[in-house]
């Protein structure tokens, strides 16, 4: 790649731009325009001859592109990009009645949400446009036509080598195009206990409700990236590590319901929560 963008080389089979002899900060197209006839390529003046006798050399290119561009097909082959989501909870609970006034519950709750995303269609980037001459890639080679003339001018053969053939085949997609998959999970666990009842009666003969509890709660997050992407293959930003988090957190609360009257009542919340190493503050709330 040059400067992120996709490299093409002046010897590229298909790269038929040319340095303007007029301007050199600008490219000069000398390759076939389509018949609007009969939709097969014309060439202008001497370009063919031009390219089949070397007369033409191209320039080396610096593109932002997606590796098979707009075309799809190639048989039917192309499978779209997938994302499945599984997920699964379950509660269990107990309540006991203590007195007439008291009451117990425990609860225990287990949820698990699982994404896959499945992209059939990603790519390893060195084997794409990559400049090492140890390894060519699809397009340093001239194996791959990432040039419109894929599609528009399909039965052509290049006049600058006289074998290559300007279609892409499904054979040569494959030889960077690769499947990718992300897995990310969640995880949480929730055990609660909760004790209601009357606390006491109010000189107004009203009734102050108290609830006194605590809870534990996990939760889990899972991201795995596939290997491409981890270990940076597909030419993005860089690599992109897994990731782990394992969280775990203990609460007590009391809260309390104050009648003065059938129209004014005052609700108390008291909260203590102690996550990890980080330690929530008690928390009084005047509703």
């Amino acid at each position: 790649m040059v400067d992120g963008n996709k490299f093409i080389p002046s010897d590229h089979p298909f790269n038929f731009w040319v340095e303007d002899p007029n301007d050199p900060t600008a490219l000069a197209y000398h390759g076939p325009t389509i018949s609007a006839i009969d939709a097969l390529p014309v060439w202008n003046g001497t370009d063919l001859a031009d390219w089949e006798n070397g007369s033409l050399v191209a320039a080396d290119l610096s593109a932002t592109m997606r590796p098979i561009g707009h075309s799809d097909g190639y048989d039917g082959r192309f499978m779209p990009i997938t994302i499945e989501h599984i997920f699964m909870r379950s509660v269990v609970g107990l309540d006991v009645d203590i007195s007439e006034n008291w009451h117990m519950n425990v609860s225990y709750m287990h949820s698990v949400n699982t994404r896959t995303r499945n992209a059939p269609w990603s790519w390893i980037s060195e084997n794409y446009d990559g400049i090492n001459p140890a390894n060519p890639s699809a397009i340093s080679s001239g194996v791959w036509n990432p040039f419109g003339t894929r599609i528009t001018a399909a039965d052509m053969t290049s006049p600058k080598d006289g074998i290559s053939d300007a279609n892409n085949t499904f054979s040569e997609l494959k030889q960077f195009m690769v499947e990718e998959t992300r897995i990310a999970r969640t995880e949480q666990k929730v055990y609660d206990l909760l004790f209601t009842g009357d606390a006491f009666t109010l000189p107004n003969n009203e009734t102050v409700s108290v609830a006194i509890g605590g809870q534990y709660r996990t939760d889990i997050l899972m991201q795995r990236e596939d290997e491409i992407k981890r270990l940076g293959l597909d030419g993005g930003v860089g690599l992109i590590p897994d990731l782990d988090v394992n969280l775990s957190t203990a609460s007590v609360f009391f809260e309390a319901l104050v009648p003065f009257s059938d129209n004014l009542a005052l609700q108390l919340a008291l909260r203590h929560e102690t996550s990890k190493s980080l330690e929530i503050p008690l928390i009084l709330k005047l509703p």
